[in-house]
């Protein structure tokens, strides 16, 4: 299997075959710039199409200098960033409910609708995946941003949160969403980091009070201090503040323990 440009070369029964590739304008760049790997080929049954995926690899950027961006991941908007960028998953959360719709339908149809079930099942994921990638792509092109902060969800679907937010979560593909964000912002040699999963919606980021009856909904009003905005909105902003606030109080520690002296002292009698 060779490379040429854009013309691909594979090697078939008996012959060889080669194939003009549509390239998009977003990895134009990598064709001329990354080191062609190699390639592998699937055929789609539904569609009767051939895909073809191509491997570059390429050294690992200098790491940028930037700004630290808290980025808050939710069901009712994909993705609230500290700076005030709201990313909406209402157009997500109408087809969800409509494949489910759907579904339950082709479910009381009985056996013949299964190939139906599992188109309909195949559409909803690759929804979700376009979404996660055009979301991750305009956060890692964001210029002046070195570092994206998120929490960690690994146990947020063990968490008791009602049976309609527990099933919401399940069908969600946060984790997908995360890996899209690191590798695109590696690449540009950006960084993704992780903080744990404390009180970020409960917290006030002027007082930093906790409550939970702080948070109706949307809505985010300290009691303590008076301040109003987005919940989602605080929440990404402590995400931001925890982060920095923990890298500095870490900092401190390493530095105390170099300045730190060491004594020994020999054991007398």
């Amino acid at each position: 299997m060779t490379l040429r440009g854009k013309q691909l070369t594979l090697s078939c029964i008996g012959k060889r075959v080669s194939l003009i590739l549509n390239v998009p304008d977003y990895f134009l760049e990598v064709f001329e710039t990354w080191k062609f790997c190699g390639a592998t080929v699937t055929h789609t049954k539904n569609t009767k199409q051939f895909w073809v995926r191509l491997v570059f690899e390429t050294e690992t950027p200098q790491p940028k200098e930037g700004k630290i961006q808290g980025v808050d991941r939710g069901l009712y908007h994909q993705v609230v960033t500290s700076d005030g960028q709201f990313f909406s998953s209402s157009k997500i959360r109408a087809a969800q409910r409509r494949y489910l719709y759907n579904r339950r339908q082709l479910q009381q149809k009985g056996t013949r609708s299964a190939k139906r079930r599992l188109k309909a099942s195949g559409r909803e994921k690759r929804l979700m995946k376009d979404k996660n990638h055009c979301v991750s792509k305009k956060l890692s092109l964001q210029a002046g941003i070195a570092i994206f902060v998120l929490e960690d969800l690994s146990s947020i679907r063990t968490s008791s949160r009602g049976k309609k937010i527990n099933k919401w979560l399940g069908s969600w593909p946060f984790y997908q969403q995360e890996q899209f964000l690191t590798y695109k912002a590696e690449a540009l040699g950006k960084r993704v980091v992780h903080i744990a999963l404390r009180y970020t919606s409960q917290k006030c980021n002027v007082c930093k009070h906790i409550k939970r009856t702080f948070r109706r909904k949307s809505k985010f009003h300290c009691k303590n201090c008076g301040h109003r905005t987005h919940a989602d909105l605080n929440a990404a902003l402590n995400i931001r503040d925890d982060y920095i606030l923990s890298s500095t109080q870490q900092g401190t520690q390493e530095q105390a323990s170099v300045n730190m002296p060491y004594v020994w002292a020999d054991s007398v009698g």
